[in-house]
């Protein structure tokens, strides 16, 4: 595998934990389970697919929360950011779809660590 993918898989599972965390802290094991069975039919949208369709899961954190949907957001883009080391800053007119594309940018770039690598093993 690929230092990029694995790069991704790892953002991937970052947001995943992240948004998993959150439910479960603001209301409960049970209840994150409950939103996860709801969104993938009512909304076609498994769980594992909230990194690749940031649109559609704040549609359904919306249509499910209402008003609240944004305080949850910005818990779980929290979390996220401190997941990956990275230090959250509010941006003004983002959304959580422009954080997430954001950061998943970084991860889908080569590091300059792997470009080094392949700079060396080329010679």
């Amino acid at each position: 595998m690929k230092t990029g993918s694995l790069e991704r898989e790892g953002f991937e599972h970052s947001l995943l934990d992240a948004v998993d965390e959150t439910l479960c802290l603001v209301l409960s094991e049970r209840t994150k389970e409950a939103i996860y069975v709801h969104m993938e039919k009512h909304f076609d949208l498994r769980r594992e697919e909230i990194p690749r369709k940031p649109d559609l899961f704040v549609s359904c954190l919306e249509k499910i929360f209402g008003r609240a949907a944004p305080v949850l957001e910005k818990m779980m883009l929290r979390k996220f950011y401190s997941k990956l080391g990275i230090d959250f800053e509010e941006k003004k007119d983002w959304g959580f779809k422009d954080y997430v594309i954001s950061v998943g940018r970084s991860a889908a770039a080569p590091s300059s660590d792997s470009f080094f690598k392949v700079c060396r093993s080329s010679r």
